[in-house]
């Protein structure tokens, strides 16, 4: 099959963009902002964790971890309002809601 030079760069851009696009996902994947709400106020030994995209509750009273997913869906529904997410909000914006919503939030030393 012979392809004209005008369809092989044609196609050779395709392949490029979708290769990049695999590639900026995985990226993404790997080194995304992670939220990690960790309580150690229980007293009771019964386990609560609640996972999400990009976020993980660990630990606490049932008032603690409940205020913890609280404020965690808050964020990510305000996050959401402004058409961005934990990972893809820039940090600014990113630590900026969290204190608006009272959350305590550290960054981790990757950053």
């Amino acid at each position: 099959m012979l392809i004209s030079k005008k369809h092989f760069c044609e196609i050779n851009k395709l392949i490029q963009k979708f290769l990049f696009a695999s590639f900026r996902h995985i990226m993404n994947k790997l080194y995304a902002r992670h939220l990690i709400g960790l309580g150690l106020d229980a007293k009771d030994n019964h386990k609560r964790i609640t996972r999400g995209d990009y976020f993980h509750i660990v630990g606490g009273s049932e008032e603690t971890h409940s205020d913890m997913q609280e404020k965690t869906i808050k964020l990510v529904e305000t996050l959401g309002r402004k058409g961005k997410s934990i990972v893809t909000a820039s940090d600014y914006e990113f630590f900026e809601t969290a204190m608006e919503l009272g959350i305590n939030v550290f960054p981790s030393d990757n950053n």
